[in-house]
């Protein structure tokens, strides 16, 4: 029978899970965006040995001694042509709904980017997406009702907008993570050029992402990568 395992080096670390959740850690929004952008990278990486994440969330990224971001538990059913993943469909708060529907038979990289952009709202409120829903209802919020999570207070509208364009309802319509990686090195003062966000109590429909706002941010983030 074939099997396939992974050595990984042991890291000692905290869940960016948990430290979002300390009262007595305090990141400031360069902290964050560093978080960001190592994620990303990371992801990135794995995108292009053909490795499909497929399970990235918060519990699954350590941050070590350094204060750099360690991925974790990566989806080993998901290195493309060994086999086809099975079981269950994951944490629903961080699933695409295309996986949710589609009963978890094939993993693509577009399925990575929607888990970021729930990843990223995360690291910048330090809540748990649709708090308070049973895992059934996220399910039907998700796939059914259109629902996303609600603006955050305090993130850089250029993030906000790139949380939105990760979980665009289109999977082929998502940047994919160079292009994150892309906007996220860019220059903290590019990142804050257009300003903070005011927070909204309002969910954002699932096709909010992609306005002409939005779509000059993203060639601004391209243009300024590239110099």
């Amino acid at each position: 029978v074939n099997k396939l395992a992974l050595v990984t080096e042991y890291v000692q670390g905290v869940p960016l899970f948990g430290m979002l959740r300390n009262r007595g850690v305090v990141l400031d929004v360069a902290e964050r965006i560093r978080f960001a952008q190592q994620i990303a990278m990371g992801v990135a990486h794995l995108h292009k040995q053909g490795i499909v994440f497929a399970g990235l969330k918060t519990k699954n990224i350590l941050i070590n001694s350094n204060n750099d971001v360690v991925l974790r538990d990566y989806g080993l059913y998901c290195v493309k042509d060994f086999v086809k993943a099975q079981g269950s469909i994951g944490t629903p708060q961080y699933t695409a709904p295309e996986v949710i529907l589609g009963g978890n038979n094939e993993h693509f990289p577009s399925e990575d980017v929607y888990s970021f952009g729930i990843v990223l709202w995360e690291l910048f409120t330090g809540k748990s997406p649709y708090a308070g829903m049973m895992s059934r209802q996220v399910v039907t919020a998700v796939t059914q009702d259109d629902i996303r999570p609600d603006e955050p207070l305090d993130c850089p509208v250029v993030l906000w907008k790139v949380m939105q364009s990760c979980w665009h309802p289109d999977p082929d319509s998502r940047p994919d993570f160079d292009r994150l990686t892309r906007i996220l090195n860019q220059p903290l003062e590019a990142i804050m050029k257009y300003g903070m966000t005011a927070g909204s109590s309002e969910p954002a429909p699932r096709g909010a992402p992609v306005n002409e706002q939005a779509a000059y941010e993203a060639r601004q983030g391209d243009s300024g990568a590239s110099q």
